[in-house]
């Protein structure tokens, strides 16, 4: 049985390049309804887990929600 992993190295073009990945989850129909509503709430949650350290997963939540309701969200997410 093989292991998930949320970073990998792959050579290109001489170099090592890594890629790291968080990821942020909000399900339907438990945290929403609304698709632009669940997206809004995965992105919070992503970015929750890059504030974390990156490379982990986080599950959206209503107190995620409240949390970042008074923050502007911009291009790039919630601004910290």
């Amino acid at each position: 049985m093989s292991e998930a992993s949320s970073s990998m190295e792959f050579p290109l073009e001489g170099l090592t390049v890594s890629v790291k990945m968080s990821i942020g989850i909000a399900l339907y129909p438990l945290d929403g309804t609304v698709p632009e509503g669940l997206l809004q709430l995965a992105d919070r949650a992503m970015y929750q887990a890059k504030g974390m350290g990156g490379q982990c997963c986080r599950f959206a939540s209503k107190d995620l929600n409240r949390q970042f309701a008074d923050k502007p969200v911009g291009k790039f997410g919630p601004r910290f």
